[in-house]
């Protein structure tokens, strides 16, 4: 802090307690200030007593030459005074792991998240008494994380364990970069997740369509055989594969016009005959061959 004319750097009397553990016996000793200035911090404080910096050190300098029994005081207070708040932060610190660990949070639907912090955010603004007409919703990663930490975890009841503790400032500030980390973890784990899940549904109805006009899929081709066998143990005594394939290409949902258009699981090529179509769906277990007059449907 300087003065208006920038001459002289000023200490404040907090910083000389502070700082330089001075007592108040002791700056009653320096003297009055040499200047008084409004609170910039708190309209309603006291105002700051500041002392020149000069004035300060050579009022040091005399102690140390005249009352050195003062500066002895002076430095076995400091020095008890870091060890007290050293101590105080390694307890701080222990505590904060604790806490830390403590940190449990609700599974939760990915898709939903981004609705559910939207809705809590006008709610929390509506609450506050804010005009919402002249508020922007702008959805966020921030958004959803900052949902979940305040609504789905037990952050904020853990954010009261650290009050009053040595350093909860910078406790603060490392509890939510943690938190929040943890959170975007299990996001990132429920985001692949869904992303899998999507794209093997994806896989999967691809699989189930024809690749190419007028081919079935392995799949779509094992449908139509099963759906064929059922039909002639209905409607056959003695059966053949004969009625098997005629009743698949009278099917008219499958489109079925011979086992050289069914492709190989693998989609590579067709068979090549409806005996190698058979061994596929024997070795898949779709279905159950004994004689040709015993074929049923797994």
């Amino acid at each position: 802090m300087t003065t208006e004319e920038g001459t002289y750097p000023f200490i404040p009397k907090s910083t000389l307690k502070e700082k330089y553990h001075l007592t108040e016996k002791v700056i009653k000793l320096l003297g009055a200030p040499d200047k008084v200035a409004p609170n910039p911090h708190y309209r309603k404080a006291p105002p700051l007593q500041l002392f020149r910096k000069e004035r300060v050190e050579e009022f040091l300098e005399g102690l140390k030459k005249e009352h050195p029994e003062i500066l002895e005081k002076m430095y076995a207070r400091k020095t008890a005074s870091r060890k007290a708040v050293r101590t105080k932060r390694e307890k701080s610190e222990l505590i904060y792991d604790t806490i830390l660990q403590k940190l449990d949070i609700q599974d939760f639907n990915i898709e939903e998240i981004p609705k559910l912090a939207e809705a809590q955010f006008w709610g929390y603004k509506s609450f506050l008494g804010k005009n919402i007409d002249e508020l922007e919703w702008k959805p966020s990663l921030n958004a959803d994380l900052a949902y979940i930490r305040h609504i789905l975890s037990n952050y904020d009841e853990l954010l009261r364990e650290i009050k009053g503790k040595v350093g909860k400032g910078e406790l603060y500030v490392r509890f939510k970069k943690q938190a929040n980390q943890i959170i975007l973890e299990k996001y990132n784990r429920k985001r692949e997740e869904l992303d899998l899940l999507s794209a093997q549904l994806i896989d999967q109805e691809l699989s189930e369509q024809s690749p190419k006009d007028g081919f079935l899929t392995f799949q779509k081709g094992i449908k139509c055989l099963q759906e064929a066998v059922r039909l002639v143990e209905q409607s056959y005594e003695k059966r053949s594969l004969e009625h098997v394939e005629e009743t698949m290409r009278n099917l008219p949902s499958f489109n079925y016009r011979g086992p050289e258009f069914i492709l190989k699981p693998d989609g590579s090529k067709p068979f090549s005959s409806l005996n190698e179509f058979l061994d596929y769906a024997k070795a898949t277990g779709a279905i159950h061959i004994q004689t040709i007059e015993s074929i049923t449907v797994r």
